[in-house]
């Protein structure tokens, strides 16, 4: 059984390359820290806590607060057997300690590298007898419409399966005109994906969909600012849904109502660990849904842990993985390979030494 004798705390601020609008703010650098594990041979492991303003409910204040109130707990104590199962180890372990969200899949990732270093293995081969060799993955659309037809041209180029837009900032008829155009010049072949981020009322996301009916959307992610109106606007509208917020108010054992729901958007450091999202997935799974592993724009350290994740679970669909780009400096050694909309898992980094630590401050 794997013992923890050390904790160390890393906290870091990374430029973007572009400012990101999340919740009303506008942030122009990504914040957040780092967990690192030692043992007492030498092996370690590195997770990340970035609650990202806007999205978790902790600040990065409080979530630095709870790293250091863990850390003396955590040194000394004793890995359980069955935490790379993710079949409930690490919720008797962790559970009971009130952590949040980022805080507590910071303590997780670190100790699944940790496990992963000290079997010799790779971590999408600790959690998975067979992970996937590369993982599709979904194109961001965001800004404007130009900017939105050139990157969607650009990634279709690329041979990206999938791509996700952003609605609900304009006005809803000009985004189904631009939906439109997207699917005619991208064609059949790719995937669309729309985002509402909770946007409108019942009203116009029935007059939104029905517009953009002819694009042949594969999803419509969260569409409404009340859930309880899913079940009338699912009842209305022909094009599937995809839940992410609205999972935070449910649990995979007493799930919101799935009828007329094509996937779950599945954000690790959001949900709470890998465990309680990999839960997710399961039930997405019994119930032939697609689970889509998303990244709350992490740095390159929960960027590699959520890939990981998803060469490990996610199946065959394209996940929401694409923010790596998102920065203008981040962490990588060697940065992430992205070839025809796949990101390559078979030589992901996930010791410490494998990311760029210097740009980090220690804490502790």
């Amino acid at each position: 059984m794997a013992r923890i004798a050390r904790v160390g705390i890393r906290s870091f601020e990374l430029p973007l390359a572009h400012p990101l609008r999340v919740g009303g703010r506008l942030l122009e650098r990504r914040s957040g820290l780092l967990v690192c594990l030692e043992d007492d041979e030498g092996h370690a492991g590195i997770g990340e806590a970035a609650p990202l303003p806007g999205l978790h409910a902790e600040t990065l204040e409080e979530a630095a607060a709870q790293l250091r109130a863990a850390a003396p707990r955590l040194e000394g104590a004793r890995i359980p057997d069955g935490c790379p199962a993710l079949a409930g180890a690490f919720e008797t372990w962790l559970g009971g300690h009130g952590l949040p969200p980022s805080v507590r899949t910071g303590i997780e990732g670190a100790v699944l590298t940790l496990l992963a270093d000290r079997e010799g293995t790779d971590l999408p081969h600790l959690l998975a007898a067979e992970p996937a060799a590369r993982v599709r993955i979904n194109g961001l659309l965001d800004g404007s419409m130009t900017a939105t037809l050139d990157t969607a041209e650009r990634l279709a180029d690329q041979g990206y399966p999938a791509l996700k837009m952003k609605v609900g900032r304009r006005d809803p008829g000009d985004e189904a005109e631009l939906v439109l155009t997207v699917r005619a010049l991208v064609g059949p072949a790719v995937a669309l994906r729309l985002d509402a981020n909770r946007a409108w009322d019942l009203a116009t996301a029935e007059y939104f969909a029905e517009r953009v009916a002819p694009a042949g959307v594969e999803y419509l992610e969260e569409p409404l600012r009340d859930a309880e109106d899913l079940a009338d606007f699912v009842a209305q509208s022909a094009i599937p849904v995809a839940l992410d917020e609205t999972l935070l108010d449910y649990s995979p054992q007493a799930p919101p109502p799935l009828n007329g729901v094509a996937a779950l958007i599945l954000k690790s450091s959001v949900l709470g660990g890998y465990e309680r999202a990999l839960a997710w997935v399961r039930l997405a799974q019994r119930t032939r849904l697609a689970p889509v592993v998303s990244a709350a724009f992490p740095c390159a350290v929960g960027m590699a842990l959520d890939v990981a994740f998803a060469a490990a679970f996610g199946g065959g669909t394209a996940h929401g993985l694409g923010t790596s780009g998102a920065f203008f400096s981040d962490l990588w050694r060697t940065p992430l390979t992205i070839e025809s909309g796949c990101v390559e898992a078979r030589r992901l980094p996930f010791r410490p030494g494998d990311f760029d630590l210097g740009k980090t401050d220690v804490l502790r």
